[in-house]
């Protein structure tokens, strides 16, 4: 029982006796004859050469000697789980008893004793490939262990046997020894363990007979190791096919291989033919697509042309009928909206200067001038009072708050009677109108989320939302105010503006004709870019003048 039969403890791996069968299978491989029992005291130096099947003739000679004349490496398992690589040997050629470099493992868990050893082999003088030869589920603690050394050891192993090198200790598996080992080994807790009765002394017979016999054993083992060069030079003769005695075997292979090469030059012109046979189709369906195509493109194109002027035959009457009665009745009832909106929301100019009032309502020039009033009270009306004065400053901002609602109110319907989609929705609530913003809209937009929750800005001045962002002398009263939120809102209400002022110019191009057939040229003018009651009041007038 080996007691130290970790996995890693293996140090190298060697096969004695190798021997292939006729149909590459190791379950077939001839086992060595046992050896006779020998007296316990006394281990018989000649031991029983092992054999194989006695060959008849040179063919059963050749057949043999290709069996154990053999290429070889191993593979090394762990046995579980899914047996994990270990250890792949390098390749020993022909030679029956391999012996492989030693054993460097990856890391492997401690106290594993189970592996799974592979023999992979194939002939050396014969082109063939590689078979799995042994495969064994071995339990390191199961080895027999017979030595520190193979000499003088190597005809005590049977055929197909494995020999393990645990720590510098040699072990195998106990059917691989044709004898116990306990008969060859030293005598040590064994010859203990005995009777202490000793055997007689040798005498002097004895010792010459024995040393004439360990002389007859060395003179043995050359004579075995130069047959063996012998048989192994002889054979490379008998297998150089420049030989004239393996013509036969060299003409049986190149039968062999003009047989294979028949068969693939068969399936070759078979494919050439199923693909010749796939480029005539094509060849032929292309032929037919061009005649097709070029039969049928005069006839395409001259359907083509009279399909275009009949199309042109209708569609001049219709462009006629809109030119002389659709067009000019749309542009009747558009001014005549317009016409009313600007009853319902009248503009007036002050002084003939560049200053509106809308409802009645002074409104200042630019967006500037509108945010001085809202933070500082500054601007043409705080003239005659103190800017601090509070009741002045709390009255223009109601002005300015209802007249932004009329311009929104305004802006809504003429957008609606052009039948233009604004970028920036616009929501009037009385004195406490809004801006909605789209893009921030979808973003926000949470399943059926109400108007109420989009993100929206003020069309209203609030005081109580304008924050003092800094102290600057140059500033009156020493703050810098800031309304973010409404200066937005401003400035989204002017692209409005501008979008609809964009896109009444477009329409009047496309559907308003002068007396002479021509396309109107006039557009609005954009004198001041933020004055909302300059812009919209050339608008108006731009909507309902005459043709």
């Amino acid at each position: 029982m080996n007691h130290e039969g970790k996995v890693q403890n293996i140090r190298s791996i060697s096969l004695r006796n190798l021997y292939l069968s006729s149909s590459h299978h190791h379950d077939d491989a001839h086992r060595f004859k046992a050896v006779e029992d020998v007296q316990p005291r006394r281990m018989s130096l000649i031991q029983t050469v092992p054999e194989l099947e006695r060959p008849g003739t040179h063919t059963e000679l050749f057949d043999i000697n290709n069996r154990t004349l053999v290429d070889s490496f191993v593979t090394l398992h762990l046995a579980e789980p899914l047996e994990r690589l270990l250890y792949v040997s390098e390749v020993r050629l022909c030679t029956m008893n391999p012996s492989f470099s030693q054993i460097s493992l990856p890391f492997v868990p401690k106290n594993t004793h189970r592996v799974v050893l592979r023999v992979w082999c194939k002939h050396h003088f014969v082109p063939l490939a590689w078979v799995l030869h042994t495969e064994a589920r071995i339990d390191l603690r199961k080895l027999e262990y017979f030595g520190d050394s193979t000499v003088n050891l190597e005809d005590l192993f049977q055929l197909n046997s494995v020999i393990f090198d645990l720590g510098g200790k040699l072990f195998t598996l106990p059917q691989s020894l044709a004898v116990n080992p306990a008969r060859f080994l030293p005598a040590t807790k064994h010859t203990r363990t005995m009777s202490t009765k000793q055997g007689h002394s040798y005498t002097i017979d004895d010792v010459r007979a024995l040393s004439s016999l360990s002389r007859s054993l060395q003179e043995l083992t050359v004579a075995k190791h130069r047959l063996a060069r012998d048989i192994h030079h002889h054979m490379g003769v008998l297998h150089d096919s420049s030989s004239l005695n393996n013509i036969t075997m060299a003409v049986d292979r190149l039968r062999s291989r003009v047989a294979s090469l028949d068969s693939a030059l068969a399936r070759q012109r078979a494919r050439n033919d199923t693909l010749s046979s796939e480029i005539l189709a094509s060849r032929v369906r292309i032929n037919h697509i061009t005649e097709m195509s070029q039969g049928k493109k005069r006839s395409l194109a001259e359907m083509s042309a009279l399909q275009s002027e009949l199309a042109q035959a209708q569609v001049d009457p219709i462009q006629e009928s809109l030119q002389a009665s659709v067009f000019p009745s749309i542009m009747g009832q558009l001014q005549a909206c317009t016409a009313v909106v600007s009853q319902m929301f009248p503009i007036a100019n002050v002084s003939n200067s560049v200053r509106f009032t809308i409802m009645e309502i002074a409104f200042p020039a630019t967006i500037k001038e509108l945010l001085e009033i809202c933070y500082y009270n500054k601007g043409p009306s705080a003239d005659s009072a103190d800017g601090a004065d509070g009741v002045l400053h709390e009255s223009r901002v109601l002005a300015i708050n209802s007249a932004l609602s009329y311009i929104v109110q305004l802006i809504n319907v003429l957008a609606d009677i052009t039948n233009t989609n604004l970028k920036y929705p616009m929501v009037n609530c009385g004195n406490a109108s809004v801006i909605l913003d789209p893009v921030m809209a979808e973003r926000l937009t949470l399943g059926d989320a109400s108007a109420d929750t989009l993100a929206s800005y003020p069309l209203y001045y609030d005081p109580l939302a304008t924050e003092r962002l800094a102290v600057d002398a140059e500033t009156l009263g020493g703050h810098l105010m800031r309304n973010g939120a409404f200066e937005q809102g401003l400035n989204m209400m002017n692209k409005n503006l501008f979008l609809l002022i964009n896109n009444i110019t477009r329409l009047y191009s496309e559907f308003r004709w002068d007396s002479h057939g021509g396309v109107g040229t006039s557009t609005v003018p954009i004198d001041c870019p933020d004055n909302f009651l300059w812009n919209l009041q050339y608008l108006v007038l731009f909507l309902t003048a005459p043709a």
